[in-house]
């Protein structure tokens, strides 16, 4: 719940996000994220149980089956546009992979990430990054602006 997020300011953050190309501003996300920093204006908080998080319940019959990812105990880093999930995943297999972390999926995913490793020797774990379109934040910031629906 918005309870537990603490330090935030939208207009901060929509600044900070408007100021590059589209493109741009989800790199520095993810830049600034696998520093250890929060991006300007953004709130940081735990993974509550209402945030819908990417689906990773693949099933592909390769290695990429032993690539296990939790959210739980995962962080919630939201701005005005975008909010990150922070993961992690791990190789519960006997063999190296190298991570495709494209087979999670979620309907408004932007990016994604691994931090600082992509390639998992046997039970190792590494950060895994999911920049999404904020959904409600975008309907609420415009909601001054009623579209018309007919002239």
């Amino acid at each position: 719940s918005s309870s537990m997020m603490y330090g935030g300011s939208e207009v901060k953050a929509k600044r900070w996000e408007q100021k590059d190309t589209y493109v741009e501003t989800i790199r520095n996300i993810l830049r600034t994220i696998a520093l250890g920093d929060i991006p300007p204006g953004y709130a940081m908080g735990n993974l509550s149980s209402g945030v819908s998080v990417p689906n990773c319940n693949f099933s592909t019959g390769t290695n990429q089956d032993h690539i296990k990812y939790s959210f739980a105990g995962g962080q919630l880093i939201q701005g005005s546009q975008f909010i990150v999930v922070v993961g992690v995943a791990q190789n519960t297999g006997s063999s190296t992979v190298t991570v495709d972390e494209s087979l999670c999926t979620h309907p408004r995913i932007a990016a994604r990430a691994l931090w600082s490793r992509n390639t998992l020797e046997p039970g190792q774990k590494t950060e895994a990054y999911f920049v999404l379109r904020n959904g409600q934040r975008e309907v609420r910031s415009n909601d001054s602006i009623r579209p018309k629906l007919a002239e």
